[in-house]
């Protein structure tokens, strides 16, 4: 865990300023990118439509609709 955690500082140290940069991305441009990578990311797996599908119903289930 300590040399984990001492390689993530060594590789985020260089990179501040790009998370900063990241951080002023707006909102409705983000949140759209996050969904498709998580909904490309679940299809990737299995190659099934239906993956994707139950993650989006899950995901509205979890915010209460």
């Amino acid at each position: 865990m300590w040399i984990g955690n001492l390689m993530l500082v060594i590789i985020n140290l260089p990179l501040v300023g790009l998370w900063v940069r990241l951080l002023r991305v707006p909102y409705r441009m983000l949140f759209p990118a996050i969904l498709i990578f998580c909904a490309i990311g679940v299809y990737s797996v299995n190659n099934a439509p239906a993956d994707a599908i139950m993650v989006a119903a899950f995901g509205l289930v979890a915010i209460g609709w």
